[in-house]
């Protein structure tokens, strides 16, 4: 659906926030009605269609005709929506009259093309009730709220209406029923909205006589309700699946919306509601207006490439997304909240995304920022990223230059060349299989280098397997180390075990510590109280100084061997 509004007053002139409340209903309607229809809608600020009028809180003029009889207005509900039928009266509720119609709901089941500049309907608002244009209703006791206010009044211009006897019956009233099987005129005493023919009472009319307000309207007890007939100051409006389900049933075709999630770009927010928890997806372009929508299912958000400053709320208000849900950001600078146990994708530079706990994310693109929680899973694909990982986590960085800090009991693998990367705590596993990386590590980890150039500190009571070449490793007390690589260099702390089998190494261990040489070319740095298993193959090399070989085993001795005493 395209919804283009008209004003009544030089935009300019009308009250702050004004327009872009109004804006941000249009969008939010364009993205949950598809229904192929253009609607012309006026707005004034003290008026209806152009002239100035006192009203209470805000009205509606809806353009209508009776041109369709009940079995024409049925047969293209059932042509839109092939499940109609079970919700449509079995009985004619008109008594053989035509059906009363808004031409926007002429539009939207095809029984008219109408023109691309006639007028639709015409809202107003008071220019004396105070209001409130913010995004979640009234922050003030005293305000009401004004999005609320307009989802109300545009509903009506779409359809959303019974006129009254004098204008017959409307196509709301083929879902108006008293009890199961009986049909009644919405407002009438006990009328309530029903799709299968009365059997369920999805939510009761409001009793015009009693209460005022419009006949389709909500009873006054749907107080949080955009459809209500009375709003009260100080209480937000929200648009229910009830409402949802209403408007589909009287022609239009609806996405399915999830609860209080929100896009903010540009200045612009739109705001989606609850229909069965699910949504689909919102597209905010480079003006902050929506850009399109995808089919219902799985849960989906999408920021387009040009927009900045944007904010991403997964998890607003306390919801938590299903499983399969996903979220995706293109563009500059924007930030994405994420709650717990959601899959998302970040697609952008210069993200800020933030995770909660047990949940999954892909970062792709340059200069981004992700803090997560415990448990979750982090892709890193593009350049230049920041990670920062709580416990639990699991990490694959894919780009080049890359930041990543995780605590304990964790498990990182890097991919890219010239990360920096901290997993602080114990029990952690680090995979690295790029080049040229910094990494320091905690006590009780397991490292595995399979890259070259990389500089790895590690903790105690470490495990390292090293099969790349020209690495660097620093470790703490009682290391446990493999190099099968070359010209790599270890320098552990005391009582580590050491396992060369490579080549052009350089090694050392602290007092108390086992060597085990298998390769060729090797330089050991020996220490106090140590053991070196040498292998017959290899020509290496023992250097230390005369207390260095204090108390040394050496097994395994051959005429290739080299010892140096270096203060001889």
């Amino acid at each position: 659906m395209t919804i283009k509004v008209h004003y009544d007053q030089n935009e300019a002139l009308l009250p702050a926030g004004f327009t872009a409340a109004i804006h941000r209903v249009v969008n939010l309607f364009n993205v949950i009605f598809t229904t192929s229809a253009l609607i012309n809608i006026n707005v004034g600020f003290g008026s209806i269609a152009g002239i100035t009028k006192n009203i209470g809180l805000a009205e509606s003029s809806t353009s209508i005709n009776n041109k369709f009889n009940v079995g024409q207005v049925e047969a293209a509900l059932s042509a839109q929506n092939p499940t109609a039928g079970a919700s449509l009266p079995v009985t004619d509720p008109t008594g053989g009259q035509r059906i009363t119609m808004s031409t926007a709901q002429q539009k939207a089941l095809g029984l008219w093309t109408g023109d691309a500049t006639s007028f639709d309907g015409s809202i107003g608002f008071s220019t004396t009730a105070l209001f409130d244009y913010g995004l979640t209703g009234p922050t003030h006791a005293g305000a009401y709220d004004f999005i609320g206010a307009a989802v109300h009044e545009i509903t009506e211009v779409m359809g959303r209406a019974y006129h009254g006897p004098v204008y017959g019956a409307g196509v709301v009233n083929l879902y108006t029923y008293s009890l199961p099987g009986v049909l009644a005129a919405p407002g009438t005493a006990g009328s309530y909205f029903s799709t299968d023919r009365g059997k369920t009472a999805l939510q009761y009319f409001n009793n015009q006589e009693l209460n005022g307000g419009d006949y389709s309207d909500w009873t006054v007890d749907a107080s949080n309700d955009a459809f209500v007939a009375q709003a009260d100051k100080g209480r937000a409006l929200n648009l229910s699946a009830t409402d949802l389900a209403l408007m589909k049933a009287v022609g239009w075709q609806t996405n399915t919306i999830g609860t209080g999630f929100n896009v903010t770009g540009n200045g612009e927010t739109d705001l989606l509601n609850s229909v069965n928890g699910n949504l689909s997806v919102v597209q905010i372009n480079a003006s902050g207006e929506v850009a399109g929508t995808v089919a219902q299912g799985t849960s989906a958000f999408s920021v387009n490439a040009g927009v900045t400053g944007a904010t991403l709320n997964l998890n607003s208000g306390n919801v938590v997304l299903g499983n399969g849900s996903s979220a995706s950001v293109n563009g500059l600078s924007n930030t994405v909240n994420i709650g717990s146990g959601i899959a998302a994708a970040a697609i952008g530079n210069g993200l800020k995304v933030i995770v909660g706990s047990n949940s999954g994310v892909t970062v792709s693109g340059s200069g981004n920022t992700v803090d997560a929680g415990d448990g979750c899973g982090i892709g890193l694909v593009g350049d230049h990223n920041t990670l920062n990982a709580k416990t639990y986590s699991t990490a694959v960085d894919y780009g080049n230059w890359n930041t990543v800090t995780v605590l304990g009991n964790s498990h990182l693998t890097v991919f890219g060349d010239h990360s920096h990367d901290n997993v602080y705590g114990p029990g952690s596993t680090v995979a690295l299989a790029g080049n040229n990386s910094e990494t320091t590590v905690g006590d009780n980890s397991v490292v595995l280098i399979s890259g070259i150039g990389n500089l790895v500190r590690a903790g105690n009571n470490d495990t390292i397997a090293i099969s790349g070449i020209f690495n660097h490793v620093f470790s703490g007390a009682s290391t446990l180390a493999l190099d099968v690589g070359n010209s790599n260099t270890i320098a552990a702390g005391a009582f580590s075990a050491i396992t060369n089998i490579g080549s052009n190494g350089t090694d050392s261990a602290g007092i108390g510590s086992t060597f085990l040489v298998g390769g060729s070319s090797n330089v050991f740095l020996v220490n106090p109280s140590s053991a070196y298993v040498m292998g017959s193959a290899g020509i290496d090399t023992l250097k230390g100084t005369i207390a260095d070989f204090s108390g040394d085993l050496i097994n395994g001795f051959s005429s290739g061997m080299h010892i140096e005493v270096t203060d001889l």
